[in-house]
């Protein structure tokens, strides 16, 4: 009973911890939004009121379901990455990188937000953005284990960025915008966990510094999602995108 009371303690605090978290990132854009209420663009009573409800609700659901991703998430993730790292194979290891990050990306809540401004293309950009982020966590994935430096990735992968994006401005401009958004599934509450889990797994067998190859993941696996896209607009993919 003794050890249980500061194990249950410990939970609490983490709940705690990650209602407040939801609670920085909810509050802002709420506060924005009463201010503007009681100034220049008054709400309805009845609106108001499920406004704040809503506010109250979203923090702690936001908050709960950050700790169940992040619990359940970080152990499955590292247990993967150990488990791959073992195998020693690098062509499983490579395909096993880019199956997980497609499912754990298409699993991801702000993607499907994110996807609802395509319209009719909805199914098709889920699937290219989610590509996009398994072949990169692949590519991330194959850089901690063969020791590739940080800097040549990111040289490479954002300069292709930048010239499908100029090529894109030219041809048609408005999937840009978009494109760039779609870079920010990685930093979602289902894909940051996993990820970084993944890396850290991996790093942790496969290299002496774990800190220093994991360095740097979510901005590599962000690369893919933006090319994924800007190929996606260059092919025609969002003929009938506002």
């Amino acid at each position: 009973c003794l050890a249980e009371k500061p194990m249950k303690k410990k939970q609490l605090e983490t709940i705690i911890d990650k209602i407040k978290e939801s609670c920085m990132s909810v509050l802002p854009i709420a506060l924005i939004i009463l201010l503007l209420s009681f100034t220049v663009c008054p709400l309805p009573n009845g609106i108001f009121i499920s406004f704040v409800a809503g506010v109250c609700l979203l923090t702690v659901g936001l908050g709960l379901f950050s700790l169940g991703a992040e619990l359940s998430m970080e152990r499955i993730g590292g247990h993967i990455g150990a488990s791959l790292t073992k195998s020693r194979n690098i062509p499983i290891i490579a395909i096993m990188s880019l199956i997980v990050g497609v499912l754990i990306t298409i699993s991801e809540p702000d993607l499907h937000v994110l996807a609802g401004y395509t319209g009719e293309q909805k199914f098709a950009f889920i699937l290219a953005v989610a590509a996009g982020l398994g072949v990169f966590l692949a590519v991330a994935v194959m850089r901690i284990i063969f020791g590739v430096k940080f800097k040549y990735i990111i040289a490479a992968g954002y300069g292709i960025i930048v010239i499908l994006a100029v090529i894109s401005y030219i041809v048609d401009p408005k999937f840009l915008a978009i494109a760039f958004d779609a870079g920010g599934v990685t930093t979602g509450a289902m894909s940051v966990p996993f990820v970084m889990s993944i890396g850290a797994g991996i790093a942790a067998i496969s290299s002496q510094n774990e800190d220093d190859s994991s360095f740097g993941l979510m901005s590599v696996c962000s690369i893919g999602p933006i090319i994924s896209v800007l190929l996606m607009g260059l092919a025609g993919g969002f003929e009938n995108i506002a």
